[in-house]
């Protein structure tokens, strides 16, 4: 083995090298943290607007398949209307009309709050949405409603915080998003 002069060098890393590299990650962080955080908010709105919209469209389909009423409230217990949509909400058959879940009626789905946000309701909406054997959701006067319901975080720093879902007269359900200017407010009726 022939010998090692000296002043050769070894192949490892000097702690020169180490700090530029540990400095430059520190500076990539701090600018993709902030913005991964939006990603994870937006993904969060859309993912509990969309489990609104669900809730909403199957109420909607088994009204037209059971042939009789069938009400999406706001529920705090997960079986019975009465609480805030924010406490979360369910879905069941309203055989006698009353929209309360009474004896023999079945609770076809339960969502617990959406945790870290809020949901509120335009007040055409208020606490429930009742839709009848023909698929359309209509107000207690008999009228199509028309409403919306918002998805929100209360967040500085994030242009658009809000995902409004709505109602349209003749029950089309559609969604958006909408810059909150980083509060939640009561979304107004169409």
């Amino acid at each position: 083995m022939p010998p090692v002069a000296p002043w050769s060098r070894s192949a490892g890393i000097t702690l020169i090298e180490v700090a530029i590299t540990v400095t430059i990650l520190a500076i990539l962080a701090a600018v993709a943290l902030p913005a991964f955080s939006n990603v994870i908010l937006a993904n969060r709105l859309a993912a509990g607007a969309n489990e609104l919209v669900g809730s909403l469209q199957i109420a909607r389909s088994e009204a037209i398949r059971r042939g009789s009423r069938v009400v999406v409230c706001a529920s705090a217990t997960g079986n019975s209307c009465g609480g805030t949509w924010s406490n979360g909400w369910i879905v069941f058959e309203d055989s006698n009309r009353d929209s309360a879940v009474s004896g023999g009626e079945t609770v076809l789905r339960s969502q617990v709050g959406l945790s870290g946000l809020e949901v509120l309701s335009s007040s055409n909406i208020g606490a429930a949405v009742v839709f009848r054997p023909d698929g359309m959701a209509r107000q207690a006067t008999g009228a199509l409603l028309a409403g919306r319901i918002s998805v929100c975080k209360a967040a500085t720093g994030v242009p658009q915080n809000v995902r409004q879902i709505e109602i349209a007269a003749g029950s089309r359900i559609g969604v958006s998003k909408v810059t909150g200017s980083g509060t939640c407010a009561t979304p107004s009726n169409p």
